[in-house]
């Protein structure tokens, strides 16, 4: 046995070990399974895992670490081949995307290390924020960005970068070799046809905020205990991540039993599936309200992404995101998945079709690899919805600007 872990070791390599742990995560999101997963696929015993990490928490810490240590890394390089921002931004999306840098894991279950480990990640992450915001305040005094918050772009750029690996599970891609075209047309352009778009055609709320109950309707108040469940479960998997989140932390969140989860919704797997499916019935309901909303397809586009980033950062309303754990679905709902992301992404192409021939829309990369990009723009605001003491109205529409207008500056014709 000696021998054979000693074999293992040294077949295993710690950086290898890290890519592998880092792939899972952003797939499975921490698991009971997981070093078991990464030992099978390394081809190696469990016990040889050891040797370079002392538990689950100390893997996950250096599986985070390394994801700010290569981000760094690919920004200080495309600093150092320019001092033009646009240059650098550009260069820096490219590295990350494009797979010259190994897949790096999402930073979506910190909440589950220690606190002393938390701080550090997080003090490296708000240190990458805070390089490329910089970078972002040099192109607007050069006059090459229009005036956009820094900050918020920033974690909109890390956001893409860091969405990439985890929309082809979502979307079930392959990896595109024009992913950070996409992500780089969305940036630095955005939508719209014209560098002032008249977004001014209002869009209906999809925040309808709680519904009044009958007391003496036993069904809408079952509904309504399940809708507070699914809303508390929600915001945990999106903060704590699906693997780091048990049934018990939403009975505990709640105040209730876990019997009282079971009753209403089922066993994890099946709160898990439940979630999914009422996000993607808001994702539907936004989408058949922006193709019924009146006015340009641009306005529609930009209503809906502003409702949609509100209810994401609201924890009143927690819509579970397509995020860290796709593998934790049951076979039947990621069957589900495949089937709403292509009508999702089939409705917005042909919403994106109408608005360039209408003109209020640039011609720009196919939807399918804008769509690989574009989640990455807001996810971030579930876990930090309001950075730098912003309001969270301001954020939205900061956001919702990028998506539409871009952040160079462009003549107007």
């Amino acid at each position: 046995m000696a021998q054979k872990k000693r074999s293992d070791g040294n077949r295993l390599g710690w950086e290898t070990l890290v890519v592998v742990a880092s792939k899972h995560l952003n797939t499975m999101g921490v698991s009971v399974e997981w070093f078991s997963e990464i030992a099978r696929d390394l081809r190696v015993t469990r016990p040889a895992l050891y040797s370079y990490v002392s538990d689950r928490d100390d893997l996950l810490f250096k599986c985070y670490k390394r994801s700010c240590d290569v981000l760094v890394d690919t920004l200080d390089a495309a600093a150092a081949a320019t001092d033009d921002p646009l240059r650098i931004l550009d260069n820096f999306l490219t590295a990350a995307i494009s797979g010259a840098q190994r897949e790096v894991a999402a930073l979506s279950e910190i909440d589950v290390l220690p606190q002393e480990r938390q701080a550090i990640i997080r003090s490296q992450h708000e240190a990458l924020v805070t390089a490329v915001a910089v970078i972002v305040r040099r192109g607007i005094d050069s006059g090459q960005f229009r005036a956009v918050d820094p900050q918020i772009v920033a974690l909109s750029i890390i956001g893409m970068i860091t969405y990439a690996p985890l929309a082809r599970r979502w979307l079930l891609q392959s990896a595109h070799p024009q992913q950070a075209n996409g992500a780089r047309e969305l940036l630095f352009h955005g939508l719209a046809a014209s560098p002032e778009p008249d977004l001014s055609q209002p869009f209906p709320s999809l925040n309808t905020g709680p519904a009044r109950i009958d007391l003496f309707d036993r069904a809408a108040l079952e509904e309504a205990r399940r809708e507070t469940i699914l809303v508390a479960a929600s915001l945990l998997f999106n903060r704590r991540g699906v693997g780091g989140t048990r049934v018990d932390d939403v009975a505990a969140a709640l105040g209730i039993s876990k019997r009282t989860i079971y009753h209403y919704v089922g066993q994890k797997d099946a709160l898990l599936d439940a979630c999914i499916e009422r996000a993607y019935k808001f994702y539907f309901s936004g989408l058949y309200m922006a193709q019924r909303s009146p006015g340009s397809r641009l306005t529609a586009i930009y209503g809906v992404m502003k409702e949609m980033i509100l209810a994401m950062s609201d924890p009143d309303m927690a819509m579970l995101l397509p995020y860290v754990g796709f593998g934790q679905l049951s076979a039947k709902e990621r069957r589900s998945v495949n089937i709403h992301a292509q009508e999702l992404t089939e409705g917005y192409r042909t919403m994106l079709e109408k608005g360039q021939r209408e003109g209020s829309m640039r011609n720009f990369a196919p939807y399918d690899i804008l769509s690989a990009s574009l989640p990455g723009i807001f996810t971030w605001v579930v876990n930090d919805p309001a950075p730098f003491n912003r309001d969270r109205s301001y954020i939205v529409e900061e956001i919702a600007s990028i998506i539409v207008r871009g952040i160079i500056v462009r003549q107007s014709r």
